[in-house]
């Protein structure tokens, strides 16, 4: 069943399937757009499940528009997985060995994916693994870009810690304690150093004033250009 509801000045389309779930789900990808999951509900508590996550649903479908967001497309052999500004091929194979959980690795210039059979829902076991392919590559890489750019700016932070973010690519807090979110590992490397060199200048300034631009600039002289491909890109 097909739906629109509005949001706003926003007309949000979106598909209502039908599922024996738990709970609903919604869903946006770039063929299938946004979809609601579940138990039969009302067209009218349909509506209300989505404008519940309205501002969510706006973020992916600007996020899949730019390609930078497969969260919610469907991992199969073929797929394309994003990893240091590229797209790699993508292999699945189903092992009962994993039993209730799925494997993401990386070889030779293309993603390994295995995947119990038993699962119900086996594309969230492979986002989750996905999501923990990616934060330990943060770990494994970026110290090594945090130490380089301490190095350049002087600017050390108290501690720096890697986590799945729901909307921002990075933070500093009052502290000096920065956070970066792994899904930075989708980038490519010159914008990851941004990320870098953004939340370093945050310590010494914690807003986005002129000077904290000028700071930045000094670091980073093509900083606008790079700021300009993550295209304001919310997560």
């Amino acid at each position: 069943m097909n739906r629109v509801v509005d949001y706003g000045t926003t007309k949000i389309a979106y598909k209502i399937i039908v599922r024996n779930l738990e709970n609903h789900y919604i869903t946006v990808s770039t063929k299938e757009g946004v979809i609601l999951k579940g138990q039969k509900v009302t067209e009218e508590e349909a509506d209300k499940l989505v404008l519940m996550r309205a501002s969510w649903i706006m973020d992916k479908l600007d996020k899949v528009s730019k390609g930078i967001d497969q969260s919610n497309e469907e991992i199969v052999t073929g797929s394309r997985i994003f990893y240091m500004g590229k797209r790699y091929f993508a292999e699945v194979k189903k092992s009962q060995a994993l039993r209730s959980r799925a494997d993401v690795s990386f070889k030779y210039n293309r993603f390994q994916v295995i995947v119990s059979p038993l699962l119900a829902d086996p594309q969230k076991a492979i986002q989750d693994a996905l999501n923990i392919f990616y934060l330990a590559k943060a770990k494994e890489k970026l110290p090594k870009r945090f130490k380089h750019w301490q190095a350049i700016t002087g600017l050390k932070p108290l501690m720096v810690r890697y986590r799945q973010l729901q909307k921002r690519w990075g933070g500093c807090s009052e502290d000096d304690e920065i956070t970066i979110n792994a899904e930075v590992m989708k980038l490519p490397g010159k914008v990851i150093d941004y990320i870098i060199v953004h939340e370093l200048c945050h310590i010494v300034h914690k807003n986005h004033s002129k000077e904290f631009w000028k700071l930045v600039k000094k670091y980073l002289p093509d900083y606008q250009e790079i700021h300009d491909e993550l295209g304001g890109m919310k997560l």
